[in-house]
């Protein structure tokens, strides 16, 4: 959907099944619609696997035009809707954004619209198929907040922290307890470059996958982190899961005044960190190692370098993969959002892909920075049996700096 930046709340009237879709809507759906180049289509990693043009981002607007018009059925179309990644490739490609964003500030946000359609159909009582496990996800989390909120810590156990909060580390529930080993080598590196830093305690149900379902929840736990904040006096926040990152960068200005607050990724601060004392990894770690870029870095917030330029620091590492921008067609399978529980199948396959493509470069190791990245090609290894190993890359950074990991596992339930 392509909107102008100064309409925050375009998203906030529901659609209904019954009542005629408003004509503004229906205008802005129409230049993705009147586009016959179809870039969308090609650069959607979902629609290079189901061949399906509905599935892609012209599709979309097609189904919502075909509604308005009285020629297709909400109910009947909704399900089409179920198969965007959320990974932004879509938005970047397209010629309202590519041509027109920086002179007409308008962009096509396909993100936002499949989001809305989701949410609108849920409160509309469509059943969209396999939902149950994205709302078992999403209660596992709400209940971590409810009743486990120690567990965001649990990962730091034994490494010496200085709690000064000017310099927090964001440290989500699904990488606290099931990608633990990239906060705790995060922390030990950051504590061997003397950095004093805090660990945000109480970061809320920060999972996209609650934008697709209740936008107002969402925004009750981004406006309690936004308070708390400015209550602990954050002046840097350090985001260790990109799906946060994107957030943080796309979703919270909308709403909240973040002014005063940095928010910088992972891979940005320990990078601008190691230039600024001067430091140089001491152990070489020789190999060629393939790079996937996370989507939600790569095309939500075009912010692919710094994971690059950190491997660069390596004594003896070496990128073989391919550009950034030659990767927008590449996904690991899970996307931003609810897509590997929905279509889990077409999920693997995704994947799959990706993976090979790092086999066929004649290397071992698959360098990542997103641990839902790293959790789903480790499960694609598993099944395909390509012999390509994820490894995120603050395992490999701490490896060269002579930090072992030490695995944790923190207890859910």
């Amino acid at each position: 959907m392509t909107y102008q930046l100064s309409k925050k709340d375009f998203y906030a009237e529901p659609l209904s099944k019954t009542k005629a879709i408003d004509e503004e809507f229906v205008k802005e759906a129409y230049l993705v619609f009147a586009c016959r180049h179809k870039f969308c289509r090609d650069i959607c990693p979902n629609f290079d696997i189901t061949r399906n043009e509905a599935h892609s981002s012209y599709g979309f607007h097609t189904a919502i035009l075909a509604i308005s018009r009285g020629v297709g059925e909400f109910d009947r179309l909704i399900d089409n809707f179920t198969y965007c990644l959320e990974c932004g490739a879509c938005e970047l490609r397209c010629p309202n954004t590519s041509m027109g964003g920086d002179f007409y500030r308008r962009s096509t946000t396909t993100v936002d619209l499949v989001r809305k359609i989701r949410r609108d159909s849920l409160a509309d009582g469509t059943e969209i198929p396999n939902w149950p496990a994205v709302k078992e996800y999403l209660d596992e989390h709400r209940g971590f907040v409810a009743t486990q909120a120690e567990l965001v810590t649990k990962w730091a156990e034994g490494i010496k922290i200085a709690g000064d909060m000017k310099t927090a580390l964001f440290v989500d529930f699904f990488t606290a307890t099931q990608g633990t080993e990239v906060p705790r080598l995060a922390a030990q590196i950051l504590a061997k470059l003397r950095v004093k830093f805090g660990v945000y305690t109480t970061p809320g149900v920060t999972a996209p996958e609650l934008l697709s379902e209740s936008d107002e929840e969402w925004k009750k736990y981004a406006g309690e982190n936004v308070e708390n904040f400015r209550k602990l006096g954050v002046e840097t926040l350090v985001v260790v899961n990109p799906h946060d990152y994107a957030l943080f960068v796309r979703e919270y200005p909308k709403w909240f005044d973040m002014d005063g607050i940095e928010t910088v990724f992972i891979t940005d601060f320990l990078l601008g960190k190691m230039k600024e004392k001067g430091v140089t990894p001491p152990v070489a770690v020789e190999g060629r190692f393939a790079y996937h870029d996370p989507c939600t870095l790569n095309t939500l917030v075009v912010e692919a370098e710094s994971p690059r330029d950190l491997v660069g620091l390596v004594p003896g590492a070496e990128i073989v993969d391919v550009a950034p921008a030659n990767q927008w067609s590449y996904c690991c399978g899970n996307g931003n959002g609810p897509y590997r529980k929905l279509h889990p199948d077409i999920a693997y396959r995704i994947g799959q892909k990706r993976l090979r493509a790092a086999a066929d470069l004649g290397v071992d190791t698959l360098l990542v920075a997103c641990p839902h990245c790293k959790d789903q090609f480790t499960d694609v290894k598993a099944k395909s049996g390509l012999q390509v190993e994820p490894v995120h890359v603050v395992e490999l950074l701490a490896k060269s700096m002579g930090i072992e990991w030490e695995t944790t596992s923190p207890t859910i339930g």
